[in-house]
């Protein structure tokens, strides 16, 4: 995708060009302060893709201490990356979803693009009719970071 740019560095070593390039980012935020609380990115450089973040602590405690500062990198493969973006060019959703209130439970988020244009999604524990495959995807982006399945934490409950 930003290959073109990355080697225009090559040619032009005075152009700044950023070393890498945030194409989407996910997020998961538990209404409990010191829950579930996720920021991983999916970047481009030159070396290739990867996801980015700072993984979840366990216990909760390690968690809200003030040195959560360790930043993860997961390589990932063009191939997955052409694959996500291809499900995610071809989904049509509804643009805004219905309101929904709930207690105990969080919002997930998806941001995708920056520069060229930009989209973000963001919804309250299950997702909502027609946006199931944002929230596949986003779970999809998850799993890859931690490398194993991963069942949700929130306790569903929507009025």
């Amino acid at each position: 995708m930003f290959s073109k740019m990355f080697s225009l560095a090559k040619k032009f070593p005075d152009l700044k060009i950023p070393e890498e390039v945030t194409i989407l980012v996910y997020r998961q935020e538990s209404t409990w302060e010191c829950l579930d609380k996720d920021e991983i990115s999916l970047c481009q450089s030159e070396k290739g893709y990867f996801l980015k973040g700072r993984p979840v602590r366990e216990p909760v405690r390690d968690y809200c201490s003030e040195n959560n500062n360790e930043i993860k990198l997961v390589p990932v493969s063009k191939k997955w990356v052409t694959s996500l973006l291809k499900r995610l060019e071809h989904t049509c959703i509804p643009a805004f979803p219905p309101p929904r209130v709930g207690a105990d439970g969080g919002y997930t988020e998806l941001e995708i693009g920056g520069y060229c244009g930009k989209a973000h999604y963001r919804w309250w524990s299950l997702p909502p009719e027609g946006w199931e495959k944002l929230d596949e995807i986003a779970m999809e982006i998850r799993n890859k970071f931690y490398q194993k399945g991963y069942v949700r934490s929130f306790a569903y409950v929507s009025y």
